[in-house]
């Protein structure tokens, strides 16, 4: 079957798709499946956040993770023996993929959720906040684990007050269907698929409103010089390997055809402005001054092939960071 993981060693079909009417075909939409939660949150103690708290809420999320599920505390992921089965090395060390040649030397594959913090650099004690989580592929299986240890990192703190908190509704976005509820699990997701996803009408011009940064690189360093392609370039690499690593399934379509028609789409409005913020890192023990794009941009051109690419993306996210919040966007049709 084609994009089954089995039979091919290319990560896109170099050759023009004949009749390519868009470069997300329906049928590996049909098999990229996500969950979109929210989880609801009451401060139980003062709460100081970072200007951006994606990083804050991720590194927190994975230390509580790590701590509930870890059944080899002095062991490196990497070489644990258990690796292959366990939740933590799943969704937050997600392993190189060597029976896939053509990703067998990424060594960072993308992780299988994005986190959405809310907006704000203090909660107070009694008050609410809502943080977005978005799960991909065979990590939903994984969802119960992951409530678990978002209602354990409450009790171990948050931000430089080590702020505590109390999850007391996770519930599906859209549908609103409890999943965690007086404080037990009601019912786990069976998932959605990405071809069931509504479409924006798009034919000749778009416009994208970046409202977390938006960092990709250009020769090492990030930039504002953003053009249509580069956008594209970024969102089908994430999204073709957030499928290989956790949907089992190849993105089979022309890439270098992708890149082509995206390079001829022109850049009409740019309205993106830079936007610094400071990050901790766990991995690294130091702070860190990170950087990237917010605002709007617009394209005009032939847009209709990536309509679904960018439909998708809206979920996904673009850029580095992608996975703690950076990069979101909201596609503007014509006529808003």
């Amino acid at each position: 079957m084609m994009g089954n993981l089995q039979n091919t060693g290319k990560d896109f079909d170099p050759e023009p798709c004949v009749d390519q009417k868009d470069y997300l075909p329906v049928e590996f939409l049909s098999h990229f499946k996500f969950v979109n939660l929210a989880l609801h949150c009451t401060a139980q103690t003062e709460i100081f956040l970072p200007d951006y708290s994606g990083s804050t809420f991720r590194g927190l999320f994975g230390h509580a993770l790590k701590g509930l599920v870890c059944a080899a505390r002095n062991t490196q992921c990497p070489s644990c023996p258990i690796a292959g089965r366990c939740t933590y090395t799943a969704v937050f060390e997600v392993m190189q993929r060597k029976d896939l040649a053509i990703y067998r030397n990424v060594t960072d594959p993308p992780r299988p959720f994005v986190l959405s913090p809310p907006v704000g650099t203090q909660v107070r004690p009694g008050e609410k906040f809502t943080v977005g989580l978005t799960v991909f592929g065979n990590a939903v299986q994984h969802i119960p684990w992951l409530i678990q240890a978002f209602i354990r990192a409450g009790g171990i703190g948050l931000g430089r007050a080590m702020g505590l908190f109390d999850v007391f509704l996770v519930e599906e976005t859209g549908s609103r269907k409890p999943v965690y509820y007086d404080e037990k699990l009601q019912a786990l997701p069976l998932g959605n698929f990405a071809a069931q996803m509504p479409l924006p009408r798009l034919n000749k011009t778009v416009s994208m409103v970046f409202d977390t940064p938006l960092r990709i690189k250009s020769n090492g360093s990030v930039t504002s010089q953003i053009g249509f392609s580069d956008i594209a370039r970024h969102l089908m690499r994430r999204i073709a390997q957030i499928s290989a690593f956790h949907c089992d399934y190849l993105l089979d379509t022309d890439f270098a055809g992708a890149v082509r028609s995206a390079e001829k789409v022109l850049t009409t409005k740019h309205d993106l402005r830079w936007y610094g913020f400071k990050r901790w890192s766990n991995r690294q023990k130091k702070s860190m001054t990170l950087g990237g794009v917010v605002g709007s941009i617009s394209f005009a051109g032939d847009i209709k092939p990536f309509q679904r690419l960018l439909a998708l993306g809206e979920m996904c996210h673009v850029g580095k960071g992608a996975t703690f919040g950076l990069g979101r966007y909201q596609i503007i049709q014509e006529g808003q």
